[in-house]
């Protein structure tokens, strides 16, 4: 009961001294919105990478052969060769295989439909490409193993490129000429904008592999093999598995590294969370600071308070009020107002956070963590910088108060 008519007696306090409670949160209200916001951003791109991953069919389930030793993103020496179709066809012999995808990609083609033209990216993949990735027909169909077979000159075609070449015609059973090779449209991709980083990725079209090395590139390596698997916790063995096969494939000795990287679900998750988290680390120490300023703001005020109100505290303990009962209305006093800002601080996060995802296509996500962490920094700042000026007001004498 004594805690509750303290708690009272502080809000009114607070409410008393209006000025200094708003004073007292301003700096307070920045950081915790800035903390809210850092979280919110850190939130928002591990939901979108995890969101286009699944797009692209990169899932738990599945593992990606990258040609050439190296490490996630960087690829050692020049470009590998030693990737290639009997290495797709080994790995296909596995029962855990649900798709073996081969992938070859080539930047800057030029594609010429009638006197139109437009630079895009051709793929090299088989039949499965566009389920094993999870992408959608608009119109007309996808790649066959016969059109593999046969090195048949077809392609499907990503809504850019046909919008640079068709306009609003339409592109089925039409030629196009992709280098010196002509090509005939059997297929439309649904559209699915562009990546974060501004990448279109309906620019690109896709024809058969086998079609690609021999018609297009006169080469046989590939640069890339996507598998997918049965379930997700065979991972690990078929990752032994596929490794196995291919040193012995491109015969490698006991000593000599793999020639090839490769990369699974989670260690691109773990990519992302380090960097994310170094960036969250940076920005949220920037926030510590101005927390750690905001509650330097709040004790230096505080302590003005004290000076003001030593009246109000000398009668309060010339009526019988304890030590006690002065520091702990005090320290309610800084805790709530740091509360306030810090309930002040989140709803201008969130409309920042809103702010920068409408205006400036940022991923932000709310985050429950946000909030949590918000308001124990908050309530952290307020007891901690509170606790002097509540010791200097219980220390005072009520003949030293009311003189």
């Amino acid at each position: 009961m004594r805690t509750w008519r303290l708690a009272r007696q502080a809000v009114a306090a607070m409410w008393a001294h209006k000025m200094y409670a708003v004073l007292m949160m301003i700096g307070l209200i920045i950081g915790i919105s800035s903390v809210t916001v850092i979280i919110d951003i850190g939130q928002g791109a591990r939901s979108q990478v995890v969101e286009m991953m699944t797009r692209f069919g990169f899932g738990a389930n599945s593992f990606m052969i990258r040609a050439g030793a190296g490490k996630l993103f960087r690829r050692r020496g020049s470009r590998p060769t030693t990737m290639k179709m009997r290495d797709v066809e080994a790995i296909s012999q596995f029962t855990f295989a649900k798709y073996v995808v081969p992938h070859r990609s080539v930047r800057g083609k030029r594609f010429i439909y009638g006197r139109t033209s437009t630079d895009s990216r051709l793929i090299g993949a088989s039949e499965d490409f566009a389920e094993a990735r999870d992408w959608k027909l608009k119109a007309g169909r996808f790649l066959t193993k016969d059109d593999l077979r046969r090195k048949a000159r077809v392609v499907v075609l990503g809504t850019t490129v046909v919008r640079n070449l068709f306009g609003d015609q339409d592109p089925l059973g039409r030629s196009i000429r992709i280098g010196p090779v002509f090509f005939r449209v059997v297929g439309v991709l649904e559209s699915m904008g562009s990546t974060p980083g501004g990448w279109d990725r309906d620019d690109m079209a896709v024809a058969p592999v086998t079609t690609v090395l021999r018609r297009v590139l006169n080469s046989d390596y590939i640069s890339m093999i996507k598998v997918n698997l049965t379930s997700p916790e065979l991972v690990p063995a078929a990752i032994k598995a596929v490794t196995q096969v291919l040193r012995k494939n491109h015969k490698l000795a006991k000593a000599v590294p793999d020639d090839f990287t490769i990369i699974t679900a989670d260690q691109l998750l773990n990519w992302i969370t380090r960097q994310s988290r170094a960036m969250v680390l940076m920005l949220a120490l920037i926030a510590g600071i101005s927390l750690f300023v905001s509650g330097i703001v709040i004790m230096n005020i505080m302590l003005v308070s004290v000076s003001e109100r030593k009246q109000e505290i000398g009668v309060r303990r010339s009526v019988g009020a304890k030590r006690r009962d002065i520091m702990v209305q005090f320290v309610l006093e800084s805790l709530f107002v740091a509360l306030a800002g810090g309930v002040l601080g989140i709803v201008l996060g969130q409309i920042i956070s809103r702010l920068l995802k409408t205006v400036f296509g940022l991923p932000t996500a709310p985050s429950i963590i946000a909030v949590v962490l918000a308001m124990s920094f908050a309530g952290a700042v307020g007891l901690f910088f509170g606790i002097f000026p509540a010791r200097r007001a219980a220390q005072l004498s009520p003949v030293e108060a009311v003189a």
